[in-house]
């Protein structure tokens, strides 16, 4: 609860970020969701560590992946999922597709996570922004093979490797709720944030599809969402 309160009081302005929350053990996927929707945009330095939160999973990780993807102005990234063995490659996928295209630096870790096998490695490294300087990757002990492991090693033999974007089915990402059953400011503000994630453009309007991908991220299906139109 408590996290999930810290994501809605982050400063509006703030600019570099650096959150522990290693070894909390109840951490879950939906805590995860609500932390991402009050990431500021304003951020350009951002590191996150949620070694040991063995609750975390691939949901939380796409929560999360959506809210970094709005982050335009973000140039170092750092983020730190070892122990969470509940990852795999449809986490990690979705994670790199979320990826600022003016990213810097970047440095994940996910040792211990065996869920994640050569396909989420090889979606991270199709996806890599092409701005990138510096790329500091942790795989070991995975389901990651070793002659992959050793192409993750330095960012110019990464880049090179180009693969082909694997065929992965990406996770329906967590949902954030309201802190309580009586906060409509939280519930309020999650709307606005969702709002403001999808309207990409600043314009104030959406397309079906934006409206239907934001009421998805609210809780409905497809189906309900589609029912709507």
């Amino acid at each position: 609860r408590a996290v999930s309160k810290l994501g809605a009081r982050l400063p509006e302005a703030l600019e570099h970020c650096c959150l522990r929350f290693a070894g909390l053990h109840d951490l879950s996927d939906m805590s995860l969701a609500s932390l991402g929707m009050g990431l500021p945009r304003s951020l350009a330095r951002m590191n996150l560590d949620f070694s040991g939160c063995l609750k975390l999973g691939d949901s939380g990780l796409a929560a999360i992946a959506i809210s970094v993807s709005q982050l335009e102005g973000l140039q170092n990234l750092g983020m730190n999922f070892v122990g969470c063995q509940e990852i795999g490659d449809p986490g990690l996928a979705s994670l790199a597709k979320g990826l600022p295209s003016g990213l810097r630096e970047l440095s994940l870790e996910f040792k211990f996570c065996d869920k994640i096998t050569d396909v989420g490695l090889a979606m991270l490294a199709h996806h890599l922004p092409g701005r990138l300087r510096t790329l500091h990757l942790n795989f070991n002990c995975t389901s990651v093979s070793d002659e992959r492991l050793e192409l993750s090693e330095s960012l110019d033999v990464f880049r090179a490797w180009r693969p082909n974007a694997p065929d992965v089915c990406l996770p329906r990402p967590a949902v954030a709720s309201a802190v309580g059953p009586r906060d409509r400011g939280v519930a309020v503000n999650r709307v606005r944030l969702l709002f403001r994630a999808f309207d990409r453009d600043h314009s104030g309007y959406m397309s079906r599809a934006q409206f239907s991908r934001l009421l998805q991220a609210l809780g409905m299906n497809t189906g309900e969402s589609r029912a709507l139109f």
